[in-house]
């Protein structure tokens, strides 16, 4: 089982070569991993939407005339499990908005699962739609008679393709994933312009384990690298009776991360995670926090394509 996880490792990172930018990091990535990686849809048992918003290095503006303000990313995730040759269905939305350019990625995600012997193997498929839209306006020239120089605010669409896979056990999931396989690319008809999505790797692991009675203790790690740098994110939350939660994460050369989250209504359905990022690396060219809302709430039990789905302990978030 593990050979062939491994296998499909080395494929996949055949597969993403090439130079990135990548998609947008949310703190909440251990609660969400199905938005980097589709194969997660056959990870859990229970049908669920998150949500989340995310406000980076809030109060920032520009120092030219306090236009253009920080960056913001919003996602949303439907997953549900599914009985049969396909194991699970969903879709994500991911909005980013970074200066004069605003992204938005529709993905509609499947996943097959086999499992073998304890563990299972999950791959996943996610084709995209982007639609980038770049405000022209909201540069500024020294030459007006620059090419970019247009005036006016334009959009373009392109399709796109991630794949990913995941090795779980009860207490345990590793996953890769590798993204934007197509390099979606937007120029908006100038030739200097390059705003493009390139191929890019993203590594997760989660484990869970409940050393202390009522107390559930999850570190986690995600990884990305875009053949030209890495970076990571690796934390540890804790859960008490499944409803109460806090834990710290460390963003590499970036920020220190606090988590905090609450479960309400029957069995937890709905939680609620509040994270502050406090940054640590070049202070200078930032403003100093970021901020993160995250909702989940899990859907009424159901299957599609066969016998109602038993819900079993594996990573209930």
């Amino acid at each position: 089982m593990k050979r062939a996880f491994f296998s499909i490792m080395f494929m996949i990172a055949i597969v993403a070569v090439g130079y990135a930018q990548q998609n947008p990091l949310f703190s909440h990535y251990m609660l969400n991993p199905t938005l980097y990686n589709a194969g997660y849809l056959g990870v859990e048992s229970t049908a669920y939407l998150t949500a989340g918003h995310r406000s980076q290095w809030l109060g920032y503006n520009t120092t030219l005339d306090g236009t253009g303000g920080a960056p913001t990313s919003q996602n949303i995730v439907l997953a549900i499990p599914i009985q049969g040759p396909v194991s699970g269905l969903g879709m994500a939305v991911l909005n980013d908005n970074i200066g004069p350019v605003n992204n938005l990625k529709v993905q509609p995600q499947f996943s097959i699962s086999r499992p073998i012997n304890n563990a299972k193997l999950s791959i996943g498929l996610a084709p995209a739609l982007i639609t980038q839209t770049f405000n022209f306006n909201e540069l500024r020239f020294v030459d007006p008679s620059d090419r970019l120089n247009v005036g006016s605010q334009q959009s373009q669409s392109q399709v796109d393709l991630d794949i990913g896979a995941v090795y779980s056990t009860d207490n345990m999931d590793l996953g890769i994933s590798a993204q934007n396989l197509l390099e979606a690319s937007f120029n908006f008809g100038v030739d200097e312009l390059d705003n493009s999505y390139s191929r890019s790797l993203v590594g997760t692991w989660r484990y869970r384990y409940a050393p202390i009675y009522n107390f559930v203790f999850m570190p986690s790690v995600l990884v990305r690298y875009d053949f030209n740098t890495t970076t990571f994110d690796a934390g540890m939350l804790a859960t008490y009776q499944d409803r109460i939660w806090g834990g710290l994460s460390y963003r590499f050369s970036e920020a220190i991360i606090l988590l905090l989250g609450y479960s309400f209504l029957e069995d937890n359905k709905l939680r609620v995670g509040y994270s502050f990022d406090y940054v640590v690396s070049n202070q200078q060219a930032k403003q100093p926090t970021s901020h993160e809302i995250f909702l989940r709430y899990n859907l009424p039990s159901f299957s599609l394509g066969g016998r109602k789905i038993i819900r079993t302990p594996r990573f209930v978030f």
